[in-house]
């Protein structure tokens, strides 16, 4: 089997089994696009590349977080997809690349000082 054929769901990449949802980690622009970056599964991080059409949302998700401010979110056509090659150097190079339409944000409720 190819792996382009090979299926990933959002389980395979959230840190629980059964969520839809990731934590925001950062966002970011770079070319036409922009992306968040999540947490996921293993303590691991996944960027999710989204169009230039969302990139003012994006730049007030930044601003939230530079204030302290934590999200949760959960991506509206979220594509995934397996990559491996060769470095020039030999090395095997090998990851999920994450691409989606949309977005929606989860404020996380801030916790209470005791």
């Amino acid at each position: 089997m190819m792996i382009k054929n090979v299926r990933l769901g959002v389980d395979s990449v959230t840190r629980r089994k059964g969520e839809v949802d990731f934590e925001v980690l950062d966002t970011s622009h770079y070319g036409d696009s922009v992306s968040i970056t999540v947490a996921a599964v293993k303590g691991d991080t996944l960027r999710v590349k989204l169009p230039a059409e969302v990139a003012e949302r994006i730049d007030r998700l930044a601003a939230d977080l530079e204030a302290g401010m934590e999200y949760r979110v959960i991506f509206d056509g979220l594509i995934l997809r397996q990559y491996a090659f060769l470095s020039e150097d030999g090395k095997l190079q090998a990851g999920v690349s994450a691409s989606a339409e949309d977005f929606s944000l989860q404020p996380v409720d801030s916790p209470i000082d005791l």
